[in-house]
């Protein structure tokens, strides 16, 4: 299906001497990589806000993994919070379709730690890389690619978390087309007894794919993640995004332009009286028949999409439900599409001072080393500090 990433150094490694013991030390590109000497780092994949992320391979098991580096982690400390929940949350959450995390480089000592190295599996693409590539995808292809999807987000709501940024980008996939589902930076907790959350962080998920109740109100559900799952359908029919907002106010417009103009009864839950004025001033229209827009789509794709881009998130299919749904019957396994078999405790996720204060750059600092404890327990910082090994 995809290009295979092919495991070889190229002339943009160059490998230096390293200072510490133990560690190999890496140029590429101007960025400076320092780890442990069993990685032979081979290639640059990819660069993002949050760091740079290098192919390499783990000579000690041959198997090949990303390496990410993530450069003043502690610079900002809503940034140092998102990567430290999402350390936390790729070690807490075990599923075929969620990246694992497999290492995190210890530093060399508490006054330079301002950088963390992630380890996990080395995938050939992201989804987001497909869709915008010549490569072809039959109807099986995209089939396979949904069942995992839910599968994983069955996974993830049975555990009370919701990933609230789900796009084609977040999503690994490998030339056998088994997908992994990254980037837990904004996931939240549901609450058991009310499944609500309260209030969103400014740039949850990314706009064309973000469920109306989250531009439109600041109560919203797990449901959030099935309508992106609806959105990335027909990106996998169109080739293109379903509704590419230009910003909140048009994100809205288009989706009401395709879905048509909500009732009174499927708006219920907008409560905000100048969201109210914006939905009321928005023309009459109907609803764009979803196989008017997809002529070739298999039908059974059509039928899923529109269950899950409900305007009203109480109508659209939970996980567990979209499962049961007849385009993605032939894949059904009831052993792979388990449950959590306990919930996430989002208070041992979320990063917090045990005192109620503001977190500083020293609390999240140890927090951070208490994380790399788990995969790096005979690191000589503990030796010398063991007052960071977690109780």
């Amino acid at each position: 299906m995809a290009e295979s990433q092919q495991a070889t150094k190229t002339s943009q490694v160059a490998e230096v001497v390293s200072s510490i013991p133990g560690k190999r030390r890496y140029e590429i590109r101007g960025t400076s990589f320092s780890v442990d000497e069993k990685y032979e780092i081979l290639k640059p994949i990819g660069v993002g806000a949050y760091g740079v992320v290098m192919a390499a391979v783990d000579t000690e098991t041959g198997q090949k993994v990303a390496l990410k580096k993530i450069t003043g982690v502690f610079d900002d400390l809503t940034d140092a919070k998102r990567v430290l929940r999402e350390i936390r949350l790729m070690r807490a959450l075990d599923h075929d379709n969620i990246l694992p995390l497999y290492d995190l480089e210890a530093p060399d000592s508490l006054d330079g730690f301002n950088e963390v190295y992630m380890a996990s599996p080395l995938y050939d693409k992201d989804l987001g890389k497909i869709l915008g590539s010549n490569v072809k995808l039959s109807d099986e292809h995209n089939q396979y690619f949904v069942y995992q999807i839910l599968c994983a987000l069955k996974f993830l709501h049975s555990a009370s978390v919701m990933h609230r940024d789900l796009k084609p980008a977040n999503i690994l996939v490998q030339e056998s087309c088994d997908l992994s589902i990254c980037d837990f930076g904004l996931a939240r907790y549901v609450e058991e007894n009310d499944d609500v959350c309260n209030g969103m962080t400014e740039y949850v998920v990314t706009r064309w794919y973000r469920a109306p109740e989250l531009v439109l109100t600041r109560e919203y559900t797990n449901a959030v993640d099935l309508w992106a799952l609806g959105c990335i359908i027909g990106e996998l029919l169109g080739r293109k995004a379903l509704f590419p907002g230009k910003d909140f106010k048009h994100q809205v417009e288009i989706i009401c332009e395709i879905l048509g103009k909500p009732s009174e009864e499927d708006s219920e839950h907008v409560t905000s009286s100048r969201a109210r004025r914006f939905l009321d001033k928005l023309p009459e229209t109907e609803c764009v028949q979803f196989s008017s827009l997809f002529p070739d789509a298999n039908p059974e794709a059509i039928d899923l999409m529109e269950k899950l881009l409900k305007f009203n998130p109480k109508k659209r299919l939970t996980a567990d439900e979209a499962l049961e749904h007849p385009y993605v019957k032939e894949f059904h396994d009831a052993e792979y599409e388990k449950c959590a078999t306990n919930h996430i405790d989002m208070s041992k996720i979320e990063p917090s001072n045990e005192n109620g204060g503001p977190l500083t750059k020293t609390d999240l600092r140890r927090m951070m080393l208490e994380e790399i404890y788990h995969y790096r327990p005979n690191a000589e910082i503990y030796k010398r500090h063991p007052e960071l090994i977690p109780q």
